[in-house]
């Protein structure tokens, strides 16, 4: 089976109509429809059906389309590296990082990839934690720093720990540490229900007996967490380097929190296929330079290196 067939069925599938995936093949649309229909007979499946919504992946289709990428994707990657053997690495490079996470780590990766791989473009994507790893699984992603992850079919290397803060106004008297036991009593502006850090929160107050006085809950926006802190509408839990810049500007407070609650950091890469040239050259300058941020006095205390 030509791999032109799984790139067709691959457009067509994020085209969701066969006629703009013949015009973005180049191709006549009966010759595309032709060539469906022949993959179709060979696999002995039904691939595709028409909805109003347009033309969408059966379950054996959608399957298909998952492993058609990853066969893609190997095949990019193998033609890059047989073309760059003799070259310095090359090339496109893609990043997912927590957004919490980049805060941190963002700048200085793409510092260090300008000054040591020039010809590298880097992609960063930011975003939850939970939504970067289906990307990874997809191809979309060369490499991700992940919170959580189901880990089949990835390459997983725990790099460090985060410690969680309590971030306050600055009018607001609390103990330092602060006891996990008083989120009863203060106003808390929690990440939404369905974010991992959630889960390691709601996981840590349950193991205390201790019900939070949550009053709101934000899907994903550190800043916007932020702001409502230091307008002194509540108070929230995060890492250290989400509002270390508001805090050394005087307009939040963070203080430990007692007993601790650690957040674990991991460095993904998809098992299959293997990393690119270019990839692979990236992938290490990021266990640098993770490692050496994490030395940063503005680090210190919280966080701690997986050995």
């Amino acid at each position: 089976m030509a791999l032109r067939r799984y790139r067709y069925f691959v457009t067509i599938v994020d085209a969701g109509s066969i006629t703009r995936a013949a015009e973005q093949l180049h191709i006549a649309q009966p010759a595309l429809s032709q060539q469906l229909h022949l993959l179709e007979d060979d696999l002995g499946v039904k691939l595709l059906e028409r909805t109003p919504r347009g033309i969408v992946p059966t379950e054996a289709g959608a399957r298909f389309y998952e492993r058609s990428q990853m066969l893609l994707r190997l095949e990019n990657s193998m033609r890059q590296e047989l073309r760059e053997l003799d070259k310095h690495p090359s090339g496109y490079v893609s990043i997912g990082i927590p957004s919490s996470t980049a805060i941190m780590l963002a700048v200085p990766i793409l510092e260090a990839v300008r000054a040591t791989y020039p010809d590298i473009n880097l992609y960063i994507m930011t975003g939850v934690s939970g939504r970067l790893e289906p990307l990874l699984h997809s191809g979309q992603l060369d490499m991700a720093i992940l919170f959580q992850t189901g880990q089949a079919g990835l390459g997983v290397q725990w790099i460090f720990d985060e410690a969680l803060y309590l971030m306050a106004p600055p009018s607001l008297q609390v103990d330092d540490p602060f006891p996990i036991e008083d989120v009863s009593r203060y106003p808390m502006i929690l990440p939404s229900a369905f974010l991992g850090l959630r889960t390691l929160l709601d996981g840590a107050f349950a193991r205390h007996g201790v019900k939070a006085n949550v009053i709101s809950e934000i899907d994903g926006s550190i800043p916007t967490i932020n702001t409502l802190v230091s307008r002194g509408v509540g108070c929230s839990i995060l890492p250290w380097a989400t509002f270390s810049l508001e805090a050394g500007r005087g307009e939040v407070k963070g203080y430990r929190i007692e007993p601790e609650i650690w957040r674990p950091v991991a460095l993904c890469r998809p098992k299959v296929p293997p990393l690119s040239r270019p990839a692979k050259a990236v992938y290490e300058l990021l266990r640098k330079v993770i490692a050496a941020e994490l030395k940063q006095p503005s680090a210190a205390g919280s966080v701690r290196m997986r050995t």
